[in-house]
């Protein structure tokens, strides 16, 4: 599943970037947050991004796919560190 999770997310981010591009082309302006992957390049609408963090400390969980980095200790939440 976890293959399928990364699969379908790089997805909508190709498809975000596409869209920019086209719209950027228009004349259109929007503002997204792009990033690049294994060279390649991707984009996120700026309104789908929560918030951008440099964690810290990182505990790995044992028994994990490889893409789960871990987990950090957010604000009192545990959030998942995909990689």
């Amino acid at each position: 599943m976890g293959t399928q999770v990364q699969t379908q997310a790089a997805q909508q981010a190709q498809r975000s970037l596409t869209a920019a591009r086209h719209l950027a082309a228009a004349g259109e302006a929007h503002q997204y947050l792009t990033f690049t992957l294994s060279g390649e390049m991707y984009a996120v609408g700026i309104l789908n991004v929560k918030e951008i963090i440099e964690y810290g400390n990182l505990t790995e969980i044992p028994m994990m796919p490889a893409f789960i980095r871990g987990v950090i200790n957010l604000r009192g939440a545990v959030v998942p560190v995909v990689d």
